[in-house]
C-alpha cells in the first residue's frame, strides 16, 4: 500500500495500445467537428458578406493619354507617377476647381477625393482613372468631369504638350469573388483539427481504468477478477477470482463506501480480506486511490481489485483474441479445449494395423491393378 500512496495515477507510464483503443471509439467526434466548424465558418461568412457587407458600389473607368514637354536633349521633362495623379486631382486647384465646376449641388472635394483614383501600371504615358460611388449616375458624371478637367490641364500646364481622352467605361456593379468555398475549407480543417486535439487530450488526461493489467500497474494489487457489463467473469479472471478468495464470498468495498464508523471497519478487519471495486470506464482514478489509502490506515487487508462493468469487446480488441481465433470471448474456452483435443489425438499415433494412415494401410504384395 505504500507504494500506491508514493504513486500518482497521473504520471504513470501510459498504455498506448489502450489508448489507441480508446481514442479510436471517439473517432467520430473528429468529423462531427470538422462539420461543425465548417458550418459555422460558412455562418460567419454569410453573415459578414450579408448583413454586415458595404453598400453596392458601381466603378466607370476612363484611359487618357499623357504627353510630357520635352527639353533642348529630347527627354521628358518630368514623370508623375499615379499616387502623384490621385493627390494632384483634388490637391491642385487648376485641376479640382475644373472637377467642382462639373459637379451637380451637394457633391463636395472630400467625395470625389474618397472615389477618384489614378494609375499608371506600366507605360508612363496611359493613365486609368476610376471612379467608385454607389450611385452609378453620379459615377460617370465624376469621371466625366475629372476627364474634362485633365484634358483642360494638359493645354494649360507648360510639363505637357497635350493630355488626351482615350476611351470611358460606362459604370458597372462591383462584384466581389465569392469565398464561400474557402470558409468552408477553412472551417474542416479547423473544426477536424480542434476534435483531433479534443480527443488525444481526452485520453491522455483519462484516469479510468479499462483493463486488469493497467488497474495493477496503477494501484499495486492483483486484479482478482473482471465483470463484464452483464455480471458474468471475463474469460479466465472467473480461475483468478477462485484462487485469490480462496473460494470464499469476500465483502466488495467500492468508492465512498469507506465513511462509515468504527464498527464498520472492525467488521472489515475481522473478515479474510476485502475486494475493492473498481468500475471500468468509469473516471474516479483519484476517488479509487482514497478508497485504497482510508483502508490502508485502517488495517484493512485488500486481496486484490474486483473490476466491474468491463466492455468485453474492447478486452477481446485490446487482448486481440476476436483476431486471432474469429470467435467471441464466450467461444474462446470451447475453442482452446477442442485444439487440446485435437493435440491430443494426434500425440497417439497412428493404430497398430495402420488403418488411421491417409489412405489405410496398403499391402505390399499387391501389385497394379489391371
Amino acid at each position: 500500500m505504500d507504494s500506491v500512496k508514493d504513486k500518482i495515477h497521473m504520471d504513470e507510464e501510459l498504455d498506448e495500445r489502450c489508448r489507441f483503443l480508446r481514442i479510436r471509439r471517439r473517432w467520430w467526434i473528429i468529423p462531427l467537428a470538422a462539420a461543425a466548424g465548417a458550418l459555422l465558418c460558412f455562418l460567419v461568412y454569410f453573415i459578414a458578406t450579408t448583413v454586415f457587407a458595404p453598400a453596392r458600389r458601381y466603378e466607370a473607368v476612363s484611359k487618357i493619354y499623357l504627353t510630357f514637354a520635352k527639353d533642348e536633349n529630347g527627354n521628358a521633362q518630368d514623370y508623375y507617377n499615379g499616387a502623384t495623379w490621385t493627390d494632384l486631382l483634388t490637391a491642385d486647384p487648376a485641376i479640382s476647381d475644373k472637377i467642382m465646376a462639373e459637379m451637380p449641388e451637394g457633391t463636395d472635394l472630400d467625395t470625389i477625393r474618397g472615389e477618384v483614383t489614378a494609375q499608371i501600371l506600366s507605360d508612363i504615358r496611359l493613365m486609368t482613372v476610376t471612379v467608385s460611388d454607389p450611385d452609378p449616375d453620379r459615377a460617370e458624371a465624376i469621371l466625366t468631369a475629372v476627364d474634362d478637367a485633365l484634358v483642360a490641364f494638359g493645354g494649360e500646364s507648360d510639363v505637357f504638350e497635350s493630355i488626351e481622352f482615350l476611351s470611358r467605361t460606362p459604370s458597372k456593379l462591383v462584384i466581389y469573388n465569392d469565398r464561400t468555398r474557402n470558409a468552408v475549407w477553412l472551417g474542416l480543417f479547423l473544426g477536424a483539427l480542434t476534435g483531433l486535439f479534443i480527443v488525444l487530450i481526452g485520453a491522455t488526461l483519462d484516469d479510468a481504468v479499462y483493463v486488469p493489467e493497467e488497474a495493477e500497474r496503477r494501484y499495486g494489487l492483483p486484479a482478482a477478477g473482471v465483470l463484464t457489463k452483464d455480471g458474468s467473469f471475463y474469460g479466465e479472471t472467473k480461475t483468478d477470482y477462485d484462487y485469490i478468495t480462496g473460494g470464499k464470498e469476500l465483502p466488495r468495498i467500492g468508492t465512498g463506501e469507506t465513511e462509515a464508523g468504527p464498527a464498520y471497519f472492525d467488521a472489515l478487519r475481522e473478515s479474510d480480506g476485502v475486494l475493492a471495486e473498481v468500475p471500468c470506464g468509469v473516471k474516479n482514478g483519484t476517488a479509487t486511490e482514497h478508497l485504497l489509502s482510508e483502508l490502508s490506515k485502517q488495517n484493512v487487508c485488500v486481496k486484490g481489485l474486483l473490476l466491474t462493468g468491463a466492455d468485453a469487446k474492447f478486452l477481446d480488441r485490446y487482448y486481440r483474441r476476436d483476431r486471432q481465433t474469429g470467435r467471441g470471448t464466450k467461444e474462446i474456452g470451447r475453442y482452446l479445449s477442442g485444439k487440446q483435443d485435437a493435440l491430443m489425438e494426434k500425440s497417439k499415433g497412428p493404430s497398430e494395423d495402420g488403418s488411421d494412415a491417409p489412405g489405410g494401410k496398403k499391402d505390399k504384395s499387391e501389385g497394379p491393378e489391371a
